[in-house]
């Protein structure tokens, strides 16, 4: 990727567009960052930041016209409801405005961030590969699907566009939308706000592949300059880990003094590990351990406690 290139990262904002957006300006990239209103998080230098809205289809069009991009990274989504409107418009209708102001313009690659929740239950052990059969259980994971049938078609159109299914993203930023982000925020509550010493949990006996979103952010840059138009990649670890684990090290990690107590919260897939085999066919390697992961996801929750007092 040549330093002259100009990236728009759609939701830099955001908790992966961010950490990504940053990666390309600190890579020399000329890069341009939509946000929806500009906060403390649109603050480092290298970036060029751009309000917009996407569900108004003026402003994306006017995103797209100010950064002339050659390379596009669209993260614009929400999860962490089951409102079927909001997810649709936030989800679908915004790649679609998104793909209309690309309407001839002359770009390499569009990286759309789909969700491993696309994807149907696995069998225990098996790892999901890309070609492993669609069918999402929750409303956020068929508002993902429409999503990516709607890219499908673009590309099908001729619009040059990759598709990466992240898994389950933590470290510095993750969303309280997850599991692991939740109990992150509540354990830095409890820790540094006097927060309830008790942490009401789901069920704990879920394998999941834990990928830091600062290694998802290196992934996607490899793919706005390697991946093949057309295809689907995973972005994850390949590498099972029992949700109950990941507690007990953060609970370590803030002294142990919080209990659990278990609450029912619904029924969820045993089993969700990604094969990462075609993402590292490029040569993405991820660098950050999970306790490195977890640590730095703690110490950023806790960060952002103690500027809000």
């Amino acid at each position: 990727m040549s330093a002259d290139v100009r990236v728009l990262v759609t939701g830099a904002g955001g908790q992966l567009g961010g950490h990504a957006a940053r990666l390309l300006a600190q890579g020399g990239k000329e890069v341009y960052g939509t946000v929806r209103a500009p906060s403390t998080a649109t603050e480092p230098s290298g970036i060029r930041w751009l309000r917009c809205d996407f569900t108004k289809p003026d402003e994306v069009r006017a995103a797209v016209e100010a950064s002339n991009p050659s390379l596009v990274l669209h993260t614009v989504g929400l999860g962490g409801t089951s409102d079927v409107g909001a997810l649709t418009e936030a989800n679908v209708t915004t790649l679609g405005h998104l793909i209309n102001a690309l309407d001839g313009a002359q770009i390499k690659n569009l990286l759309v961030i789909g969700s491993s929740a696309e994807y149907a239950a696995s069998n225990d052990g098996v790892a999901i590969r890309e070609d492993h059969p669609l069918g999402p259980a929750s409303p956020y994971g068929v508002s993902k699907l429409q999503q990516f049938e709607l890219a499908r078609k673009a590309s099908k159109s001729g619009l040059p566009i990759v598709y990466g299914r992240p898994f389950n993203l933590i470290g510095p930023g993750v969303s309280s939308a997850t599991a692991v982000g939740d109990i992150t925020r509540r354990l830095a509550e409890a820790t540094h706000k006097g927060g309830s010493r008790i942490l009401a949990v789901g069920d704990l006996d879920k394998w999941r592949d834990y990928l830091d979103v600062r290694d998802a952010a290196a992934a996607c840059a490899m793919l706005l300059d390697r991946g093949m138009p057309g295809e689907d990649y995973n972005i994850c670890s390949g590498v099972p880990v029992l949700l109950s684990e990941v507690v007990n090290r953060l609970l370590a990690m803030t002294g142990g003094h919080v209990s659990l107590r278990r609450v029912d919260r619904g029924p969820s897939q045993g089993f969700v590990v990604g094969d990462p085999s075609r993402l590292r066919g490029l040569g993405w390697t991820p660098k950050y351990d999970l306790d490195s992961s977890l640590r730095d996801g703690l110490e950023h929750a806790a960060s952002r406690l103690t500027s809000a007092m």
